[in-house]
This record gives C-alpha cells, structure tokens and sequence, in this order.
C-alpha cells in the first residue's frame, strides 16, 4: 500500500496557501520545499513528493485552461467536435499525471 501524501497532512489552509503558491509559479521547487518544512504537519516532505505534486497540479492546470480557452470557443451551430476533444484531452492529462505519480511510487521511472 502507498504512503499517505505529504499533502493529506495539511490543513485547508495550508494546502491552499501550497497551490497558490504552486499557481502562481514565482517559486523554485527548492524554495517551496523550504516554504513548506516550516508548515506544520509537512516535515515529512521530501523534494522528489513535492515535485510529483507540482507537476500533477500544473498538468490538471493546463488541462483546465485548455478547457476554459474551448468553452469560450463560439458555437457555430450543431455539435461542438472541439469542445468533445478538448474534454477528452483534459480527461487524458489528468489520467497521464496520475499514472505517472504511480510509475513513480513503484519507482519503475
């Protein structure tokens, strides 16, 4: 069975102060490594969990963004087919960062 996230272990609060901080993408994966060892309840985390947890938040970022940039996308009458891809894509990333998290934790990549 896996270890339990370094991330389950934060409060609300500090786990949306970690993604805003991660959204806003001004720090270094060492400096939000440091940030977070003086959160409490994150001296466990190491820099490679971290690393996994940024590219997983960034990758369903991207996603989204894709997303919101199709929705916005005017109609022209019938079935949206980029809106169905772009969905689809989404879904896709979010599969591929979880997958990869897994890959990771057997240590195979």
């Amino acid at each position: 069975m896996a270890r339990k996230s370094f991330v389950a272990n934060l409060n609300a609060s500090q786990r949306d102060a970690l993604n805003q901080r991660i959204d806003d993408g001004v720090d270094t994966l060492d400096e939000l490594l440091l940030w977070l060892r003086g959160v409490d309840g994150s001296e466990f985390a190491s820099r490679s969990a971290l690393g996994r947890y940024v590219q997983k938040r960034r990758a369903r970022g991207r996603a989204l963004e894709s997303l919101a940039e199709t929705v916005a996308m005017p109609d022209e009458g019938g079935s949206n087919e980029a809106l169905d891809l772009m969905l689809e894509l989404a879904t896709l990333r979010i599969k591929e960062a979880k997958i990869l998290e897994r890959l990771r934790e057997l240590e195979v990549i």
